[in-house]
């Protein structure tokens, strides 16, 4: 997941769109981008297997680096990232230690 640029506004996630959202929490460790991004990817796919599906990345937020992916404006008061998101499907988001990462999933059924 790249081409990120600095994110301008902290998700909105308790808003819920039809979206099931996934808790993490990791304690003890400074848990950098790529093994919190392992993780969700982890989740998400045992999520989507238990519904029949696959997991599809739609989109993520990065609180301590101030990134976001895919870049986007800003769309009717929520972060460009997370609207895209929505309106691609994402019906599953990871979030990882109260909002420090969040990814974004579509559960794609019948593959």
């Amino acid at each position: 997941m790249t081409g990120a640029r600095p994110a301008r506004m902290e998700p909105e996630m308790h808003e819920t769109h039809a979206m099931r959202e996934v808790n993490v929490c990791v304690d003890g460790l400074d848990l950098p981008f790529d093994l919190a991004g392992s993780l969700a990817r982890q989740l998400a796919w045992h999520v989507a297997r238990q519904a029949g599906g696959e997991a599809m990345p739609l989109a993520w937020f990065d609180r301590k680096a101030g990134r976001e992916c895919p870049v986007v404006p800003e769309c009717m008061h929520k972060p460009g990232w997370l609207a895209y998101a929505r309106g691609h499907g994402g019906d599953l988001s990871i979030v990882v230690n109260e909002g420090e990462y969040v990814f974004v999933f579509c559960v794609v059924k019948g593959l």
